[in-house]
């Protein structure tokens, strides 16, 4: 019997392969599919904004913002003011974008009203399997079309000590996707260059001359420490409804 008796052989054209190229920075057309809302083990609130980039295979994305402290509390004190959380400000900001209709004080004014329990399939990296989660999401955000600001960083690698449960930097890396803003499809004017009336995409103009086709390098060389290690894991499992109360 020959090494290669059972190979099947293709019939027809075989097409080439479409040559990859590793995401870098940039204004992306995106679909936003699932907005997650969940509540750390000390109380803090997050939101969790779920994305696939059409333009790039479908590649999916996602980010994390905390929207409140661990009392609950969407404000901090500074000069004898109040200000949002940045985490807040962030997240109001996309949903006001995305949604065109409501704010992110609109849905935590009105749980019942924008919030719904949802089946979700996340990834199990010590698995590599696909699992279903129960959570909760703001399901009106769902599927909605938009433009977002996706920086790419070289970041270190981080394992755990199992001693202290901290992360620490290894001398390893990995690029990091960051979301940090949606713009109007069409113009790519942000929501504060909306509201001010101004016409012409300043923020987007800036910013992508300054990132656009770009890796950032945040790399830190760690001397003397292990060169593997495990980046910050996955995203925990929303609780139950009522997470505003």
């Amino acid at each position: 019997m020959g090494l290669f008796d059972n190979v099947q052989k293709p019939t027809g054209e075989v097409a080439e392969a479409p040559e990859f190229k590793e995401l870098t920075s940039a204004i992306y057309d995106a679909v936003l599919q699932m907005a997650l809302v969940g509540k750390s083990d000390k109380g803090a609130l997050w939101i969790e904004l779920h994305y696939t980039l059409p333009t790039q295979g479908n590649l999916k994305v996602h980010h994390r913002e905390y929207i409140s402290k661990q009392t609950g509390e969407l404000v901090y004190q500074k000069d004898g003011k109040q200000f949002f959380l940045p985490g807040y400000e962030y997240t109001d900001r996309m949903i006001r974008m995305i949604s065109q209709q409501f704010t992110l004080g609109q849905v935590l004014a009105d749980e019942a009203k924008y919030l719904q329990p949802i089946k979700y399939q996340r990834r199990d990296f010590k698995t590599k399997q696909d699992v279903t989660e129960d959570g909760v999401a703001i399901v009106a955000l769902h599927n909605k079309p938009c433009r977002i600001a996706l920086l790419c960083a070289k970041v270190n690698k981080q394992a755990r000590n199992e001693a202290t449960g901290e992360y620490y930097d290894i001398n390893d890396s990995y690029v990091e996707r960051r979301i940090v803003e949606a713009v109007q499809i069409g113009t790519n004017l942000t929501g504060k260059e909306l509201a001010a009336g101004i016409k012409s995409p300043e923020w987007a103009n800036g910013w992508e001359a300054k990132y656009k086709d770009q890796v950032k390098d945040e790399f830190k060389p760690v001397t003397g420490a292990a060169s593997s290690g495990t980046v910050i894991g996955s995203p925990s499992t929303p609780e139950a409804p009522n997470l505003f109360s």
